[in-house]
This record gives structure tokens, C-alpha cells and sequence, in this order.
């Protein structure tokens, strides 16, 4: 008789979902890049001819980011800004545009003074 095996208690599974959407008119086949918490990378490609596409995920790890074009082969996009997004928001581009906004904010106001 053997003994009975203890089962290791099971992973969760989180359903992801990634909604690329066309801004413009043009449409080119691009790759999206989706990036899972455990360091997993998929890309997809996607043909671009319908206004949106939906890619849908269940995985052990959660989802992290998506990034279309991620080698940016598309040289026609206007605006890159808004070809990725991540789960958690990186603060550090808006913490370094407040503070150099203060700091002009703060030169002028010195000079103003000088002047009063």
C-alpha cells in the first residue's frame, strides 16, 4: 500500500484581458506585447483592419503590461505615448515635471518679489 500523496495546494489562475484599440484610419499589422507578473512575454500579432481587438488570458501570474509595437517598426504613429499601459502607473515622468514646474514657478516669483 502506498502512501497517500499530499496534493501541493493549487495556484490561482487570474483572467486577464488586453483591448487594442485603432486610433487612426491607417491600419498596419502590429505586435502587442503582453507582460505577466512572473516575467512571461507574450506577442501577438494583430492585423489592425478592425477598430479593436480583444486577447484574453488565464494564467497563474498577473498581468503586468501590453505595449503595441514595442520595437516601433510603425514610423507613421504621431504619438507613442499611448501605445502601452501597465497595470500600476509609473509616477516618476509626473513627479519630475511638477517639481521643475515648481521650481520655474518658484524663479519667477523670486524675480517678481525683486522688482515689488
Amino acid at each position: 500500500v502506498k502512501p497517500a500523496e499530499k496534493k501541493a495546494p493549487a495556484r490561482p489562475l487570474y483572467e486577464s484581458e488586453v483591448l487594442v484599440e485603432r486610433l487612426g484610419d491607417v491600419w498596419f499589422p502590429v505586435e502587442v506585447q503582453i507582460r505577466f507578473e512572473d516575467g512571461e512575454t507574450v506577442t501577438e500579432t494583430w492585423d489592425g483592419r478592425d477598430l479593436w481587438r480583444r486577447y484574453r488570458y488565464l494564467r497563474p501570474a498577473q498581468l503586468l503590461s501590453a505595449e503595441v509595437d514595442p520595437s516601433r517598426k510603425i514610423l507613421l504613429d504621431v504619438n507613442f505615448a499611448n501605445n502601452s499601459r501597465s497595470r500600476q502607473p509609473e509616477t516618476g515622468a509626473a513627479v519630475k515635471w511638477t517639481v521643475r514646474w515648481l521650481g520655474w514657478l518658484q524663479h519667477l516669483l523670486e524675480t517678481f518679489a525683486f522688482f515689488v
